[in-house]
């Protein structure tokens, strides 16, 4: 039998985390690529997933995605449609997969209007992603609260941050 497999898509947030090892039983693939855009989803993963699609092992798909454009201050509609266009793609391609999307995180480093912008942003993506199938929205931002889960830079996460991040990630995908 082959291992089911986890695809991990997104921004630096995933391209740092060491994903090799997140579920001993499965095949992890972590797709990150740090600075990555909502607007450049398309462009940097619809040939991979094309290719990957028949594989009828892929049972998750984790997807980090937004915080930079937040980052860069791009309107928050575009940045949900982005993010609704793309799910949409991902619904089409791979069939019957859980996507588990993670809600952008409010980072210390965040400004006020930043923060304001992530609610916003992440209350109309569970809003939105209620009317899909196998799409489940997590937001983990009060268990990745504290100051120790993040880097120096206040942006990125720590070892602990990423070990919370797993522990809890690791419940939902176990369900």
């Amino acid at each position: 039998m082959e291992k089911q497999v986890n695809i991990f898509l997104g921004g630096s947030i995933i391209s740092q985390w060491n994903t090799c090892c997140f579920l001993p039983n499965a095949q992890n693939i972590n797709l990150g690529i740090s600075k990555i855009t909502t607007n450049e989803l398309m462009k940097n993963y619809s040939d991979i997933l094309n290719k990957m699609k028949n594989k009828g092992n892929i049972e998750h798909i984790v997807l980090y995605i937004g915080s930079n454009d937040v980052t860069r201050n791009r309107k928050e509609g575009q940045i949900v449609n982005n993010i609704n266009e793309f799910i949409q793609f991902l619904h089409k391609t791979i069939k019957n997969v859980k996507i588990i999307f993670i809600a952008i995180l409010k980072s210390p480093g965040r400004t006020l209007n930043e923060i304001k912008k992530i609610d916003y942003i992440n209350q109309k993506l569970r809003q939105l992603m209620k009317n899909y199938n196998n799409l489940y929205f997590y937001n983990f931002n009060r268990q990745l609260a504290s100051h120790n889960n993040y880097q120096s830079d206040n942006t990125h996460l720590s070892s602990i941050g990423y070990a919370r991040l797993t522990h809890c990630l690791k419940h939902v995908l176990n369900k």
